[in-house]
């Protein structure tokens, strides 16, 4: 019974162990990465992703080169950065995003179709696309929604977004503005602000 007792002990340590190289191994080994991205991409049945590349640390994610196309709405982003600390999404289903960025955004909308493109309620449209910041709001709102229904709790502060909205009839509207604060636990709380609002001049 002893030697059965100390083989089980001995397993279960081997056990621990393989299971903190692979973990080990995960974090830096991108293309384990990218790999697992993707498989959990795959289920995502309503959409069409690519991923360039994926670097997972235990407390930040960087990825580059993302594009998904929903339908007729299509987005692209070169660059995908923040910094959380990941344990705390696993074991309690909270993401805590600190600080991150979204550089590179393309959001192309241009398929859509809208009727009469000089109509004043499009132009009043496109003006609320390029300086509403309420506008956003919502959409943002909308998004830490979908993250809610599936069981994930995320709060971000300070997350930069820089890129631009691609609208039909060949128009560019630049977008840049920081997420202050959100919660999808308070989706009313939403607080935007455009980044030369929050950012801090360097020293001379």
């Amino acid at each position: 019974m002893k030697r059965l007792f100390k083989f089980l002990i001995n397993l279960i340590l081997a056990l621990v162990a393989v299971g903190l190289t692979l973990i080990v191994l995960f974090f830096v080994t991108p293309s384990w990465q990218k790999s697992a991205v993707e498989e959990a991409l795959t289920h995502d049945t309503a959409r069409k992703w690519q991923i360039g590349s994926v670097n997972i640390q235990p407390a930040a994610v960087e990825v580059e080169n993302v594009y998904v196309l929903d339908g007729q709405v299509g987005a692209g982003m070169k660059y995908i950065q923040f910094d959380a600390p990941l344990w705390k999404l696993a074991l309690t289903g909270e993401l805590d995003i600190e600080s991150g960025s979204v550089i590179g955004l393309d959001l192309d909308v241009s398929k859509v179709k809208v009727g009469d493109l000089t109509s004043e309620d499009y132009q009043g449209f496109l003006r609320r696309v390029s300086s509403d910041l309420d506008f956003w709001k919502e959409r943002v709102a909308l998004v830490l929604s979908k993250f809610a229904a599936s069981g994930v709790k995320i709060h971000l502060r300070n997350v930069e977004i820089d890129g631009r909205v691609l609208m039909p009839g060949e128009q560019s509207i630049p977008i840049r503005w920081v997420i202050v604060d959100a919660d999808s636990q308070m989706p009313r709380l939403i607080k935007l602000a455009p980044i030369s609002a929050v950012s801090t001049p360097n020293p001379e």
